[in-house]
């Protein structure tokens, strides 16, 4: 949703931006929703063929559309890092938090500002794979099972899935993850060798996304 920041007391233009509060990107993930960088999106011309907008504009009620005027500059508040936002639209500056000060001044030279807030943050995936205690004596069961455990909203799903989720909270206990993160990406039945007797259980294999 558009932000709006204006002061009609004062005759300052207005800022429109995609957003509010902190915007948080993934490191080596380039947005390809919008250009943060004034400059960038002027030396493209916006690019509309990059299916790509400005993340702030600007809007004065005499001047009309002052967006080509808008400045932004890098601000470094307590526990900030230092990158531009060029590179941190490029995605390539090291996981932490950036501010940004955005500035459109109209002809009157009245100046509005906002800031804007990067959070940078790093996801690391992996696959676990396991093989489920529950036993089955014959593969029809053992089928059915996996078949009904495939299924994103079956509760034997979710079931495994909650149990991934609280082994990797309490391993990583200051990762960020939600159960939508953990995924069950293949379940098969599979043949125990017991003596004499056929057991069957489920192997299990779970992708699992988590951000740092």
């Amino acid at each position: 949703t558009d932000n709006t920041t204006t002061d009609a007391t004062t005759g300052k233009p207005t800022i429109v931006t995609l957003g509010d509060g902190i915007q948080t990107m993934d490191y080596g993930v380039p947005t390809t929703k919008y250009f943060l960088s004034m400059a960038t999106a002027a030396a493209t011309d916006v690019a509309g063929g990059l299916n790509r907008v400005r993340f702030a504009r600007a809007w004065d009620d005499k001047d009309g559309n002052v967006t080509k005027g808008i400045t932004a500059e890098q601000v470094r508040e307590e526990g900030d890092s230092a990158c531009s936002l060029e590179l941190v639209e490029q995605a390539v500056c090291a996981p932490g938090l950036y501010s940004f000060l955005y500035q459109a001044q109209d002809k009157a030279k009245n100046v509005a500002k906002r800031v804007l807030r990067v959070r940078v943050v790093e996801r690391a995936s992996t696959t676990i794979s396991f093989t489920l205690g529950t036993a089955y004596t014959n593969v029809v069961d053992a089928k059915a099972a996996a078949a009904d455990m495939a299924l994103p909203a079956s509760s034997a799903n979710l079931a495994v899935r909650t149990g991934i989720f609280s082994l990797v909270a309490q391993s990583l206990p200051d990762a960020t993850i939600s159960l939508s993160d953990i995924t069950i990406t293949n379940v098969t039945a599979v043949f125990l060798p017991n003596g004499n007797t056929s057991i069957y259980s489920l192997s299990v294999a779970i992708s699992v996304d988590v951000t740092t």
